[in-house]
């Protein structure tokens, strides 16, 4: 069975995650191409790791 990982995904994408290893969600993993940073954002756009633990699993999606 696949664990949750932490860190950031290599692949940029829609994942299943945990969010404070308990709300279970959709995040978006992207990089930004100026500063070259991993974000998670939600499907409202809001920025996520920097008030909260997030792990991830599987393959990223396209569409959340």
């Amino acid at each position: 069975m696949e664990e949750y990982k932490s860190g950031w995904p290599e692949q940029q994408g829609w994942y299943d995650v945990l969010i404070d290893g308990v709300i279970e969600d959709r995040l978006q993993h992207w990089v930004c191409h100026i500063s070259g940073r991993h974000h998670w954002k939600d499907r409202d756009g809001n920025y996520i790791e920097a008030l909260h633990n997030v792990t991830w699993i599987g393959e990223p999606t396209i569409n959340p």
